[in-house]
């Protein structure tokens, strides 16, 4: 969740996997240049295109066409992306900042009454090998992340809760204390990674 610490728990993480010996790379999707669709905006026709879809309220038959139009882009970004990382750093271990999960929920969030079988579509993006939920209420969510009104981050983390619930999606307590976040999920980590070679 935003305001939950993620970014610092993200670099805490890499840090010590890097310190065991393990090569991994660090990707925040939300960062320009990270995914297809961002470095299509830069293009003049795509960009044009991408402000105007934006600018469709989030309410309404022109709230549903934005959901839809959105949905197709997002699902296609998403697959392209994945499959592009996914070769870039075969011989690497991958850590995501924030995933397209992330960007299903808070996309989701962003309307006023959007509907419930959206966040179900995530069975369909591409997988990870272990999600990890950082949780903070929505009231210190704002406090850290001011520009996130408490209303939308209570909508994201009914989303968030709600992928957990279909996907076994790990989820940590973000208000504890910063060492004992990272510990857990080093060891949620680690537990994942040997049970990769386990199947391997």
């Amino acid at each position: 969740m935003d305001g939950s610490g993620k970014s610092t728990q993200c670099k805490i993480l890499v840090d010590r996997l890097r310190g065991s010996g393990l090569a991994v790379e660090t990707i925040h999707t939300l960062t320009r240049g990270n995914t297809v669709s961002s470095r299509l905006q830069e293009k003049p026709l795509f960009k044009g295109f991408h402000q105007k879809l934006r600018a469709l309220p989030c309410y309404g038959f022109l709230g549903g066409i934005k959901l839809i139009i959105g949905l197709v882009f997002f699902f296609i970004d998403a697959w392209i992306t994945n499959i592009k990382h996914r070769w870039d750093f075969r011989e690497k271990m991958v850590v995501y900042d924030r995933t397209f999960y992330d960007h299903l929920a808070i996309f989701a969030a962003s309307f006023l009454k959007p509907p419930r079988w959206v966040i179900n579509l995530a069975k369909v993006l591409p997988k990870c090998d272990v999600l990890i939920i950082m949780e903070v209420s929505p009231e210190i969510g704002h406090i850290r992340k001011s520009e996130d009104s408490i209303e939308k981050l209570t909508k994201c983390m009914k989303f968030y809760r709600r992928l957990a619930s279909i996907f076994c999606i790990e989820i940590v307590d973000g208000q504890q204390t910063v060492d004992r976040i990272s510990e857990s999920i080093y060891r949620k980590s680690m537990k994942a990674l040997v049970g990769i070679k386990t199947h391997k």
